[in-house]
């Protein structure tokens, strides 16, 4: 309801009711650029895009051509089977099903541009010839002054019809490059969330944003110019057939000099074009790769302080990609600047061997004809020829990039005998049917056997064998790495079944003989829905609600229970607008314990028939667990079938059955109290947990419970509650997100009245005109003051150099026209005086004169040859020049703004989403190093060829100074009005392009809990990716009309300034005009037609460009930490002892809001070991974020390591000297070796040490980790990073509830470590579990920010019993209270006896 009133508000395109003339001259744009002119574009102002232009339509005829395609695969494979032998597999083809969907379009598009090259074009130098010709010798011209003026009429409508069609192609053609690439981003979206697994692991995001980005902008450029592959070689037939009339044989004088130019230089392009694109590509994937894991593990970077080895691996990758770019650039250099000299060295050669070897007369209507027609071909042959095979060939490795993604593994949701039961049953009796109603799910696995990758060993899962009971509670424990997860997977389809039956049953219990007779995966009742909560928390910026409802109707009831059950509602009373506050992308503003249960509220809100639930309870301290536990699990889901992967050993004998995985086999299965009586290995994980697990005393636990009434249970858990919770915000509550980022499923009648104001600013925008000081930026980090004043210089010499070659070619034409005359004559050739007076006896080139006082032909030439040469070499050295300092720009660039991430602030990170980063590195980069070099070579080229063309006009009629003037003045307001929109559209174009990063990264970050939810969600982030990818077309098209619109303006004053010329030069002073100097000034005006508009429109395009160097500017100032340096030596070795003293130490993290710590002041000892206890929210990872200076700017009082004031040293100094074990572990794409050692401080022995002591010693180094570490297991990637802070050995160690999402093996491998290689370090241990803690020397209890309680554990527990720690103990239960009693009891007297002695 909500959404259809935003998008009544949302403006009509104007195109859709303008009138047949609005639309021919694009006056339908003129309240766009009066709007931007007043008040500049906003969001509000952009058109909703038409039907068209929509990307699900456009998308959905895609696919069908594509379905298509696949369908080839189906028969092949058959035949395959049928014949028993090989047949060449039938490749699906993308490239197919993109012509069968557009061919129409680009067919329409070639005819009218054939019509506009073949008749229009080759018109206009015939047309000129006539007008030449009225300016010959009088007695020789019989045509009147009233026939020239209707020539040129008709040459004026001829232009004007040339420019209607160019502009109109044009504009299709962009807009036709747009749906192609809508249509492919949606393809590419629409496989993503049927990826397999493997296949996800295999495809890092930053690859999926590269293809959304880069890839697909091919083809943008590709409909505009790919017809001209097929008109290029007719018009080059049409216009030798014309210029053979005139000049016979010679015609291939030209085209021979035409072929030696273009042909080898086009065959090196098109070979080496295609392979450096596809080099560049994946160095380019592998840097937005590399940016995309930095983004998402910035806090661990910056805590390791790993900024510079990361900064080097970015900084190399980096600079292979330039090499590639700048082999790519100096190419089109070349191509640019053979499209200058090509027609000239072609007139030059042709006029040559015409006039000197055969002695032909010459006059100015065949030379300036000719001049034009090559003019033509160079034009297409060096420009649009090449453009349309570098974008067909860019295209073609955009397309089979695309292709190969497209083709990657899905996810195979194959079900064998769907309903067995059901649908027999149904034959039978529809009544029946509706009657019987599906029973609680029976999951049954036979044999099954299951890989992640084919043909590893040993496989993932082996002889799996299980069998679970309708409405019962399973447990799944095992060691680290065991398949716990890898058997929800299975479940869910998202493991392939290598072997064996895996079987869902509804309607029997599965024992049917039709069930065991078939294998794969089995389900009896296609409506059967399964809820998953993962391990790792997913969430995405959008409300807390939202997050729960995940697309499901709101239902008021429903929703209050299932957050009532995940401990939630007392949460949403401090959280700033409750349910209703935006959570962060991955959940920035909430607690991990918060995160988790929002996580399970989502799953447990589906009313499903299975619930899969993986280790929700690991992330919540133990009094929430249990709650969770009891009130969620074992009430609330009652009746369901539930399988739960737990670390947490306490809660076994509650379930219903047990399954023991290890190794990737269920080793033992049964209850509670079988497994007791009939396993060993079962019963030394329990005997392992009394020594590890801070809640093993399980049979105590459920007798306390059972001993309870319900009465008293009730009082138990509200007086928990209330101890629990208090009112404090969270770490980053009041930087709640809100962009266009967030996945908005629906607005919820509760949210009316609520304050949902953004508490950061949106993406940075800047308004107006992009800065001079963006420019002057540019080209100094390019060139610097001496490098563009070089550039200037070398842009004036060659242009001098271009304009002399047309003068002396016009002087040399009129030179032999007449020579014969002159030289019969004796002198003055009669009917020809001034020509005569103008060529005898000139006086400045008075010594080379012959004795008839005219210039020698030989000698005229050799001037003309040196003046050619000195244009070619000057011309090809400026476009080389200019790309070297381009590239050096966007070098130097790419590395400040990337330099300056890396200095950033946390809180910088915390409120910007990553799509909104990656933008920056991925569009924004690309842009600057392909397509602003790409567009300004050529448009100053071409402006600078403007000027010189304007000179060689006004030296043939100075009357057209006047003229220039007015029409620059013109030309100055048009472009005013024009790019006063036009910025202003490219930046909301840049803006809204962001969100389809951030949606694509976060959907690819949650592909499991999505494709859990069922084919509803993936439909409706499917139509939230479309509707993205709308608001992005909103901003494109008029990027796209806006363009179209100004160059048709400027071709329309050129089409003026045209008729202006001819105009004159027939009425004025006609009988001083030469006929040559007409035919330079006509000829150079007809190029300055279709010149003008190409280049002002390359240099709106540079402008528009300019606008990502503005926006990577922006991110070259960043606020900073503080310095990354030391500015005086520490200490040798420090910190030597760890002691750390706090004084005074406040911290928020933003300037105003309330302080998470408030007046910490505490001394801790050299080798003490300090537990960290507290609830949610209280501030225990404030203190790591202080300690670790995260928030330098909020950051009062003073932190003292050893004798230093921290604030007083670089953070290198600083968080190289503390190791931190964090709580989410963090890998990145690179070896383990990398990962354990980016410095190469250590050699091969000692990280082998490391790995032997974390018991990892069956890893190989060189062993590639994918992104996120998604190749190990949880439990594996804490040991890694265990093993980092045992290569650092520092005296000072963090853990961060390190040991929260692992079993207690592991746990229990961690804690030893610590013991043994720690134990005389300082370690500072946040903790949910009290077990891990409770041997510690001092106990910091944090509550609201506050160092509540800093004592040892006896003088807490023992000593003061009304202590908030003692509360804390006395909630775990009567048994464990005791046993923590009794071990602080052992643990005071060992430290006593310690002192005596």
């Amino acid at each position: 309801m909500t959404k259809k009133t935003a998008s009544d508000k949302l403006r009509k395109n104007p195109i859709e009711k303008a009138n047949p003339l609005s639309r021919l001259f694009f006056w339908w744009t003129l309240e766009l650029f009066k709007r931007g002119a007043r008040n500049g574009i906003t969001m509000d102002d952009l058109y909703t895009p038409l039907p068209a232009d929509k990307s699900e339509t456009l998308t959905d005829n895609l696919e069908r051509a594509w379905s298509d395609e696949l369908k080839k695969l189906k028969p092949n494979q058959s035949q395959k089977n049928d014949d028993n032998h090989t047949t060449k597999p039938v490749k699906p083809s993308l490239l197919r099903a993109i012509i069968k969907t557009f061919w129409v379009k680009f067919a329409v598009m070639g005819m009218f541009q054939l019509i506009e090259q073949l008749v229009l074009f080759n018109l206009q130098p015939i047309i000129q010839s006539i007008i030449i010709s009225y300016f010959q010798a009088k007695n020789e011209n019989p045509m009147t002054q009233n026939e020239a003026l209707s020539w040129a009429v008709a040459l004026i409508i001829v232009k004007l019809g040339i420019t209607l069609i160019v502009h109109h192609m044009n504009f299709f053609g962009q807009i036709l490059g747009m749906r192609l690439r809508l249509a492919c981003c949606s393809l590419i979206y629409r496989k993503s969330l049927k990826l397999s697994k493997t296949a996800l692991d295999e495809t890092p995001a930053g690859q999926v944003v590269n293809l959304l980005s880069n890839d697909v902008n091919r083809f943008d450029l590709l409909p505009e110019f790919l017809n001209y592959l097929w008109i290029t070689p007719l018009q080059i037939i049409v216009i030798g057939y014309i210029i053979w009339r005139s000049i016979g044989i010679y015609t291939l004088v030209g085209y021979g000099m035409l072929f030696l130019i273009t042909i080898p230089m086009q065959s090196y392009v098109g070979m080496v074009t295609g392979k450096l694109r596809d080099v560049t590509a994946k160095l380019t994937d592998r840097r937005v790769q590399l940016m995309s894991e930095l983004i998402a593990g910035i806090q661990v970077v910056k805590m390791y302080a790993w900024e510079r080895p990361f900064n080097k691996i970015v900084t190399q990758t980096r600079s292979n990609e330039i090499k590639q770019i700048l082999r790519s650039n100096n190419i089109r250099g070349l191509y640019s600047s053979s499209s200058e000299f090509t027609q000239k060295a072609m007139l030059f050669m042709t006029l040559v061997i015409f006039i000197m070897i055969d002695d032909n007369p010459i006059n100015p209507e065949i030379t300036f004809q000719v001049s034009i027609y090559y003019s033509t071909l160079q034009l297409l042959m060096t420009i649009f020829f090449p453009i349309s095979i570098i974008s067909l060939i860019q295209s073609i490795v955009a397309v089979k990039r695309i292709e190969e993604f497209l083709l990657l593994d899905e996810i195979e949701r194959k079900t064998e005998a769907l309903t067995i039961e059901f649908f027999k049953m149904s034959k039978f009796d529809e009544s029946l049917q509706k009657k019987v109603a599906p029973e609680a799910v029976v999951v049954k696995l036979d044999k099954v056997s299951a890989n992640w990758k084919i043909g590893q060993l040993p496989p993932t899962l082996s002889e799996v064998s299980l069998k679970i009971n309708g409405g019962e509670l399973c447990t799944l424990v095992g060691p680290v790495g065991s398949g716990k997860s890898s058997f929800l997977n299975l479940l869910l389809q998202e493991l392939p079944i290598g072997a064996g039956t895996v079987g869902l049953f509804q309607f029997s219990d599965g024992e049917s003989k039709d069930a065991k007779s078939q294998s794969g995966f089995i389900q009896d009742n296609p409506e059967m829905k399964i809820s998953y909560a993962s391990q790792d928390p997913w969430l995405f910026t959008g409300t807390v609600r939202e997050n729960i409802l995940f697309g499901l109707e709101y239902d008021k009831t429903h929703y209050q229970e299932v957050t009532k059950v995940c401990s939630l509602l007392r949460d949403f009373k401090h959280l700033p607008n409750g349910d209703l506050t935006i959570v962060g992308e991955r959940g920035a503003s909430l607690s991990g314990g918060q995160r988790a249960r929002v996580n399970l509220a989502r799953a447990i809100y589906r009313r499903a028939d299975l619930y899969l639930l993986d280790d929700p309870l690991s992330a919540v301290d133990a009094r929430v667990a249990r709650r969770l536990f009891k009130d969620c699990i074992l009430e609330y889901l009652k009746g369901k079938t539930r399988i739960l992967v737990t670390h947490q050993l306490n809660y076994l004998k509650q379930a219903d059955t047990i399954a023991v995985l290890e190794h990737g086999s269920i080793k033992h299965h049964g209850t509670f109290d079988t497994l007791i009586q009939t396993s060993v290995v079962f019963n030394n994980m329990l005997n392992a947990l009394k020594k590890n697990e801070d809640e093993n005393e399980t049979e105590a636990v459920v007798e306390t419970v059972k001993e309870q009434s319900p009465d008293k249970q009730e009082t138990e858990i509200a007086n928990e509650k209330n101890k629990f919770f208090r009112r404090a915000k969270t770490r980053m509550s009041q930087i709640s997100i809100r962009s266009h980022d967030s996945y908005k499923f629906m607005v919820n009648e509760d949210a009316d009245g609520v304050d949902l104001k953004n508490t950061i600013p949106d993406e940075v925008k800047s308004e107006g005109f992009i800065s001079k000081e963006i420019y002057f930026r540019y080209f100094r980090e390019g060139g610097g003051i001496i490098g563009c004043l070089l550039l200037v210089l070398m842009f004036i010499l060659t242009q001098v150099a271009a304009v002399g070659v047309d003068q002396w070619m016009t002087f040399w034409t009129t030179l032999e026209t007449f020579r014969p005359c002159i030289q019969s004559a004796g002198g003055v050739c009669s009917g020809a005086v001034r020509e005569s007076n103008a060529l005898i006896n000139n006086t400045i080139l008075r010594s080379l004169l012959d004795s008839d006082g005219l210039l020698p032909a030989e000698t005229a030439v050799y001037i003309y040859l040196v003046l050619l040469i000195t244009f070619i070499t000057l011309s090809m050295s400026r476009a080389r020049f200019l790309i070297w300092v381009g590239m050096r720009a966007a070098r130097k660039l790419h590395n400040q703004m990337f330099s300056n991430l890396l200095q950033a602030t946390m809180y910088f990170f915390n409120t910007n989403p990553s799509g909104r980063l990656l933008n920056r590195f991925s569009k924004d980069v690309g842009a600057m190093d392909d397509l602003l070099l790409q567009f300004m070579i050529e448009s100053f080229l071409i402006l600078i060829g403007v000027v010189g063309i304007l000179v060689n006009i006004i030296s043939v009629n100075i009357w057209m100074i006047g003229v220039t003037v007015i029409i620059g003045i013109v030309f100055y307001f048009l472009s005013f009005y024009y790019l006063r929109a036009a910025q202003d559209v490219k930046r909301l174009e840049g803006i809204t392009k962001s969100p389809v990063f951030t949606h694509v990264s976060t959907t690819l970050n949650g592909l499991t809990t999505i494709r859990s939810c069922g084919k509803d969600v993936q439909i409706t982030l499917r139509n939230e990716f479309d509707r993205y990818q709308n608001e992005h077309t909103r901003a494109w098209y008029l990027v796209v009309a806006s363009g179209s619109a100004f160059g048709f303006s400027i071709d329309l004053i050129t089409c003026i300034f045209i008729a202006v010329l001819c105009f004159l030069l027939i009425l004025i002073n006609s009988e001083n005009t030469f006929g040559a100097s007409v035919g330079l000034a006509i000829s150079q005006s007809l190029v300055l037609t279709g010149m003008l508009q190409h280049g002002v429109k390359q240099m709106t395009q540079v402008i528009s460009q300019m606008t990502a160097v503005e926006r990577i500017i922006q991110y070259t100032d960043l606020p900073k930490e503080g310095p990354i340096e030391s500015s005086k030596p520490l200490p040798e070795n420090w910190p030597s002892k760890g002691r750390i003293q706090w004084k005074n130490v406040y911290l928020s993290y933003k300037k105003d809001d309330p302080a998470v710590l408030k007046n910490i002041d505490l001394m801790i000892e050299p080798g003490w070991k300090v537990g960290v206890v507290g609830r949610t929210g209280a501030g225990k990872s404030s203190l790591i974020s202080a300690l670790f200076r995260l928030v330098d700017d909020g950051l009062e009082g003073q932190i003292i390591i050893d004798g230093v004031d921290t604030k007083t040293i670089g953070l290198q100094d600083l968080r190289s000297s503390i190791s931190i074990i964090p709580q989410e572990p963090v890998l990145f794409s690179e070896t383990l070796r990398y990962n354990l050692d980016p410095f190469g401080k250590y050699t091969d022995i000692e990280i082998w040490d490391a790995l032997r002591e974390v018991e990892l010693n069956n890893l190989a180094l060189d062993q590639w980790v994918t992104e996120g570490g998604t190749n190990f297991s949880v439990g594996q990637r804490q040991l890694i990073c265990l093993a980092r802070a045992l290569l650092r050995n520092n005296r000072i160690l963090v853990l961060d509830e390190a040991t929260a999402n692992i079993d207690s093996r592991t746990d229990a491998l961690i804690q030893r470590a610590i013991r043994s290689k720690f134990a005389d370090c300082t370690v500072i241990t946040i903790a949910h579990r009290l077990n891990t803690i409770i041997n510690s020397n001092r106990i910091l209890v944090m509550d609201n920010g506050c160092a509540a309680e800093f004592d040892t554990p006896y003088e807490l527990l023992i000593e003061k019993p009304d202590s908030i720690f003692a509360k804390m103990v006395e909630q775990t239960g009567p048994s464990m209270t005791a046993k923590i009693t009794y071990e602080v009891m052992e643990f005071h007297n060992q430290q006593t006896n310690l002192s005596l002695n």
